[in-house]
C-alpha cells in the first residue's frame, strides 16, 4: 500500500509539473555550485559567490579567483482579450497575441582577493532581478483613425533591470568563525 501511494504521488506531481509556468522575474541567485544544490548554500558558502549568499564564507577562500556567469531567460507569453474588451477598445481583436520572443541574459561577475590569512575581499556584480516584454497588438482601426506622429511601433512594452555592485569584506576570527559585510549599490532601469 505504501509502494501504491508514492507511485501516485510521483505520477501526480510529474502531472503538474508539466503546468507549472515560471515568471522569471526574480533569479534562484548566483554561482553554479549554489545553484546545484538549488539555494541550499548560506552555510556552505565557499567559494566567489559567497558575496551574495554570506559574506563571511570569503573568508575561507585561500585564492584569488574570478568568476563570470549567468543565467539566460526566453520568456513566453500570450494574451486574449475577451470578446467585451476588443469591442470596447477599436484596435484590438478577441483573438490570441503572442509577446515578440527575445533571449534576456542576467550576467555575474565575482572577483575575490583572498591572499591575506585573515582579511579576503570581493567585487560581485550581480543581476538578481530583470524581465522585459514587447507586444504588438494594436490595429489600427478603419477611417477615421490616423496615426499620430511618433506613434509606437509597439504598443505595449515593459521592462525592468536591476544591477547589484556588491563590494564585501570577510574576517577569518578563528579556524572555524568568521565574519563578513557587504553594502549593496543598486542601479535600476524600469521602463514601459
Amino acid at each position: 500500500m505504501k509502494q501504491l501511494r508514492s507511485i501516485l504521488l510521483s505520477a501526480m506531481m510529474l502531472l503538474i509539473i508539466g503546468q507549472l509556468f515560471a515568471g522569471g522575474f526574480a533569479l534562484s541567485g548566483v554561482g553554479s555550485k549554489a545553484t546545484a544544490l538549488g539555494g541550499a548554500f548560506r552555510a556552505l558558502a565557499d567559494d566567489g559567490s559567497a558575496m551574495y549568499w554570506n559574506p563571511a564564507g570569503l573568508a575561507f577562500q585561500d585564492e584569488n579567483s574570478v568568476s563570470l556567469g549567468g543565467t539566460f531567460i526566453l520568456p513566453s507569453a500570450t494574451w486574449e482579450p475577451t470578446a467585451a474588451y476588443a469591442t470596447a477598445n477599436p484596435g484590438y481583436e478577441a483573438k490570441e497575441y503572442e509577446a515578440e520572443k527575445s533571449l534576456r541574459a542576467f550576467p555575474n561577475l565575482l572577483v575575490t582577493m583572498a591572499k591575506n590569512e585573515r582579511i579576503k575581499y570581493g567585487l560581485g556584480v550581480f543581476v538578481p532581478y530583470g524581465l522585459g516584454t514587447t507586444w504588438s497588438a494594436y490595429e489600427l482601426p478603419g477611417a477615421p483613425f490616423v496615426y499620430a506622429d511618433g506613434f509606437p511601433e509597439n504598443d505595449m512594452l515593459s521592462s525592468i533591470q536591476i544591477i547589484d555592485i556588491h563590494p564585501t569584506v570577510a574576517y577569518r576570527i578563528m579556524d572555524n568563525l568568521s565574519v563578513g559585510a557587504g553594502v549593496s549599490v543598486f542601479y535600476g532601469n524600469i521602463g514601459w
